[in-house]
């Protein structure tokens, strides 16, 4: 008899454990997946739409989408400057770029430690397309780039850069979707055709 309460408690208890399971508390964190993908990175996914309600001012980039300053990622390292590139058009994400500055009394070791923390979703999403660049050096400006991955999807770029002889040091991470920078560049040519303005206000 007491086998058997004991089997019926067991069979109770394991299916609450299974409720709760099934039905997480809403309140919790929801997985998005990768930090970085072929997709999109740090939260913004590539084609999706730019929200005009919170974005005010957006300028010509250099690769013909128009830039904006953004909030809301999830990067492993704190930066100073985030900003979403969309085509000018259809207003679609096509470029992710952030950067951090450091001042001259930064250690050496600072910069490459967010460098390695900056690659390392890189390497995780494209372990056997990233390359190591041999040539980088962190006091040749003409040599800062770190390290890559170029696809049929995507080019990542993170690169660092140090002048002792000025406060110009930092690192960045430069992601494109290839598709859809090929899109804003058209749709930049067809504005500047038409001698539309390359800085405007929504």
């Amino acid at each position: 008899m007491h086998r058997i309460i004991l089997f019926v408690l067991f069979g109770v208890i394991t299916l609450c454990g299974c409720s709760k399971a099934e039905h997480p508390d809403s309140r919790a964190a929801v997985s998005t997946g990768p930090v970085i993908s072929a997709e999109g990175a740090f939260g913004y996914r590539f084609g999706s739409e730019c929200d005009e309600r919170t974005t005010k001012r957006w300028k010509l980039a250099a690769r013909g989408d128009m830039s904006v300053e953004a909030t809301g990622h999830r990067l492993p390292i704190s930066v100073d400057y985030f900003s979403l590139g969309y085509s000018p058009r259809s207003r679609k994400l096509c470029h992710i770029f952030a950067s951090k500055s450091y001042g001259a009394d930064s250690a050496d070791k600072e910069i490459f430690a967010d460098l390695d923390a900056l690659l390392a979703p890189v390497s995780a999403a494209f372990s056997n397309e990233l390359v190591k660049c041999q040539s980088f050096d962190l006091f040749r400006v003409d040599c800062s780039h770190y390290a890559f991955v170029d696809n049929d999807s995507v080019r990542v770029e993170v690169a660092a850069s140090r002048r002792p002889d000025a406060n110009c040091n930092w690192v960045t991470i430069d992601i494109i979707d290839k598709h859809l920078i090929q899109l804003a560049d058209q749709e930049n040519r067809a504005d500047v055709k038409e001698k539309k303005g390359a800085f405007r206000e929504w």
